[in-house]
């Protein structure tokens, strides 16, 4: 009974589904750190990974934690432990009073909008100036 009960836990394997990974990277503007005001400015980054035969709004948006000192970013997914490999859009919106202002890039990287699609590989940290994107 005991050797069966450990061959049952040994089969368990830890979490299902994909490989996942926490993203990091740096984001500029221009090769700027994007400042905000400090209580109600915010820099918002969001991944959806991109997938065949599914709409955006069938898949959830993955929010970037953005530190504004240095214009790092990290992802870490709902659960704490990454996301999935493979091709992500990209938004950033940066406001001085969010969630109501006006977004300083004018809306260029909004969800609706971005065309900033990026590998999530495990490759390195992805590396983003919005100065350079269209």
């Amino acid at each position: 009974m005991l050797l069966f009960g450990a061959m049952l836990l040994a089969g368990c394997g830890g979490p299902a589904g994909p490989p996942r990974q926490v993203v990091r990277g740096r984001i500029t503007n221009g090769g700027e750190i994007m400042k905000h005001k400090e209580v109600l400015g915010k820099v918002e980054i969001g991944f959806r990974r991109i997938e065949q035969g599914k709409s955006d709004s069938e898949i959830d948006i993955n929010t970037a934690d953005y530190n504004q000192q240095d214009g790092t970013f990290t992802v870490v997914g709902p659960d704490g432990r990454g996301i999935q490999a493979g091709k992500y859009k990209i938004s950033v919106t940066w406001k001085d009073d969010h969630p109501g202002g006006p977004d300083k890039l004018k809306d260029r990287f909004s969800e609706e909008k971005t065309k900033i699609v990026r590998d999530v590989d495990g490759a390195g940290e992805i590396v983003i100036d919005l100065a350079k994107e269209k």
